[in-house]
């Protein structure tokens, strides 16, 4: 399907296979923007495949009718965990960059970006990074937001499934000895899906002001459709 005519855009090539990492790849041009693809690399893809087929395969026994298998798959689909096939993309355009997360594994993303030759004595600073999966605990570590600096940390949550998780504000708190970053929540707290860690959530940001840090946290306004954040 065609662009619309507004959006003045060219569009890239298709690419050959599944969008990931590969050592000779160059990154995609488009206009001003290069977009880079840090994962996922050949092996996660691989072992999705593997274990998707194998619970694919144990979903589907003993059931004999094609609609009751394909509802039990789209039911796994939606429900399942796995992250392994998440794009992260780091994009440039005109001296800003932005890595873009999807629900990578944070221990995969950092092995790729080392893999990629991205960091720099050990750590990578960033203009953005928007959080892998809604800035859940369970897919990061204190390492990596020590090796990922970034001026603006962006969490999409709404507290749905407890994200995002105190345990990860904390840690980026950690990572940063100077205040000169900013946190943004795409949800206003009133408009988050469960209290209790929207409460939580408040609470800490109220314990660090207490504390003396000065970092900027910034929620999306309740009137507004989307936040802006100017690199």
């Amino acid at each position: 399907a065609g662009l619309p005519p507004a959006l003045k855009l060219d569009r890239n090539e298709p690419f050959r296979g599944p969008v990931q990492y590969r050592q000779s790849a160059r990154p995609v041009k488009i206009g001003p923007l290069s977009l880079r693809v840090v994962g996922p690399n050949a092996d996660n893809v691989a072992r999705l495949r593997e274990d998707w087929a194998e619970k694919v395969a144990t979903l589907t026994r003993g059931t004999t009718k094609k609609a009751d298998a394909s509802a039990m798959i789209a039911a796994y689909v939606d429900e399942s965990p796995y992250n392994l096939s998440s794009i992260v993309i780091l994009a440039a355009c005109e001296g800003k960059t932005m890595l873009l997360t999807g629900d990578g594994r944070g221990d995969h993303t950092l092995a790729e970006l080392k893999q990629a030759g991205l960091l720099r004595r050990g750590t990578l600073d960033v203009d953005l990074l928007k959080l892998p999966h809604h800035g859940s605990s369970r897919n990061v570590d204190q390492d990596y937001f020590d090796t990922i600096r970034a001026r603006h940390y962006v969490i999409s949550a709404d507290g749905a499934h407890s994200n995002p998780d105190v345990k990860t504000l904390e840690m980026i708190s950690r990572s940063r000895r100077d205040d000169r970053f900013t946190i943004y929540l795409t949800y206003p707290y009133k408009e988050w899906r469960d209290r209790k860690t929207a409460r939580a959530v408040e609470r800490f940001f109220e314990s660090e002001k207490a504390r003396g840090r000065k970092y900027r946290v910034v929620t999306r306004a309740p009137n507004r459709p989307s936040i802006v954040v100017a690199l």
